[in-house]
């Protein structure tokens, strides 16, 4: 089709129709590159290459949209199911493709979260220092162990970048919901550092005793001297109190009970490159869970059957790893890693402790290629359920 101009009059009207027909009709000069994961094989590794089914979802985005918790993020992932007992702050639970809750394995900044050998709990964890989340479905046993059967959801907090900068938000809402965040973060030379502190508090839709508040601290230091070598530090610490006064049939009948959640996440690790086909890095993680159950007296003269229940429950999670990543050419990547995890619970009647040695291994060939081949072991030597092999394969 030829585009003129009848009158001289209209010449210019007629010659900018045409530049901006032309410009509509050219491509963009921009290239949108494919996600980047890490959690799905411990390496950077684009999404086309990968066997596993994974979505990532950006912290921004979820803040943009008002989205206050991962669970509620979650409840976007295809395959996953997010089920929440009473009002805010309840216990909530994620299932991936069908499996129980205790066979996610929920990471921040690559340290354990659940209970061992159990679930985690959802209903406190909060999107204000969230840089993004990586959600696997399907086994990856053999990279994290053996609780990671149908998936692994890792959340990775913010981190430094660029000139030192602040943000603070302020708001509140319906049920008496407010919330606070203040963020500080920036780098200088080597250092890249960040400082988060949040709070949120809501009355909750029951008429009584369903209040719910949760705290957050957080910060993180990067020290980068050059480009063979690198040291993180991240630290993370929660503490959550949840109001409820429904017994187990959901009816209103206490007036104070509450449960208590805190403890830190804290995470160190060292990475060398030795070569452009050697790197190793270790790391040391540590998790502490402070879980409280209180049913206090409803008034001063309260002598009821049920009244006056106190528990308390200390997890610990402690884990020291080595890995090692060997790139042969031209698309070939073997990983190899030990980890040490010694396993605490302490409560008002218990005291045990376990530990558990594993070794793993993977194979990626492919790389940058229009098949890839995934092919790992692990070998766990648990305390408590002795020797265990696990096996993985993907293309």
């Amino acid at each position: 089709m030829r585009y003129g101009c009848a009158r001289p009059l209209f010449l210019t009207v007629c010659g900018l129709t045409q530049f901006v027909r032309g410009v509509g009709a050219q491509q963009p000069d921009t290239v949108t590159l494919p996600p980047v994961v890490v959690t799905a094989n411990r390496i950077p590794t684009t999404v086309s290459a990968l066997s596993s089914a994974v979505t990532v979802i950006s912290g921004e985005s979820l803040r943009a949209r008002g989205i206050a918790t991962v669970a509620d993020a979650l409840r976007l992932t295809p395959g996953a199911a997010v089920i929440a007992t009473g009002s805010f702050g309840g216990q909530t639970s994620v299932f991936l493709r069908g499996g129980e809750s205790d066979y996610v394995k929920v990471l921040i900044d690559g340290v354990p979260q659940n209970q061992p050998g159990g679930f985690y709990d959802f209903a406190n964890l909060g999107t204000e220092d969230v840089e993004r989340i990586e959600i696997v479905r399907g086994p990856v046993s053999v990279l994290y162990g053996s609780d990671a059967v149908t998936g692994v959801v890792q959340v990775f907090t913010r981190s430094g970048i660029g000139r030192p900068s602040g943000r603070l938000a302020v708001g509140g809402g319906t049920y008496g919901t407010g919330w606070s965040t203040a963020e500080v973060r920036g780098s200088n030379g080597p250092f890249a550092w960040r400082s988060t502190a949040s709070r949120r508090s809501t009355s909750g839709t029951y008429p009584v005793n369903s209040d719910d508040r949760r705290l957050l601290l957080g910060a993180g230091v990067r020290f980068v001297p050059d480009d063979r070598n690198r040291a993180d530090l991240s630290v993370h610490y929660g503490d959550a109190r949840y109001h409820f006064p429904t017994d187990g049939a959901g009816q209103i009948s206490d007036s104070n009970q509450f449960t208590t959640d805190r403890g830190p996440s804290v995470s160190a690790e060292a990475a060398h490159t030795f070569s452009d086909r050697l790197s190793a890095r270790t790391n040391l993680d540590w998790h502490r869970e402070d879980s409280r159950f209180d049913d206090a007296a409803d008034s001063p003269g309260d002598t009821s059957l049920f009244c006056c229940f106190h528990s308390r429950d200390v997890f610990n999670r402690l884990l020291i790893g080595a890995r090692a990543d060997v790139r042969l050419p031209p698309t070939v990547t073997f990983t190899a890693g030990v980890e040490r995890e010694v396993q605490r619970e302490t409560g008002t009647t218990l005291d045990t402790t376990r530990g558990n040695s594993g070794l793993y291994g993977q194979l990626l060939a492919g790389l940058g290629t229009a098949v890839t081949l995934t092919a790992g072991g692990r070998l766990d030597d648990n305390q408590q359920f002795g020797n265990h092999l696990t096996g993985r394969a993907g293309v």
